[in-house]
């Protein structure tokens, strides 16, 4: 499988957003490039999916927008 590296979002008062998430991903069997997103929810709601974008080398980001103050975000990829 994807081996998934990526530093945690600190807490924010920052509500204009966006709030990037850049993680490192490898794969020794290929990676099915139409079906990398972030997923993210606010204050435990409904998940929403943004397809991640590739950098350099195995380096891949997602926006996830700006979010009013107080609020729990939570993402996995």
């Amino acid at each position: 499988g994807a081996a998934i590296q990526f530093e945690p979002l600190g807490d924010t008062e920052d509500v204009a957003g966006p709030y990037t998430v850049t993680a490192e991903i490898t794969s020794r069997v290929g990676l099915d490039l139409g079906n990398l997103h972030l997923v993210w929810r606010v204050d435990g709601g409904a998940w929403n999916s943004v397809p991640l974008v590739p950098g350099a080398g195995d380096s891949w980001s997602a926006d996830i927008p700006g979010q009013p103050g107080g609020v729990l975000v939570e993402y996995s990829m």
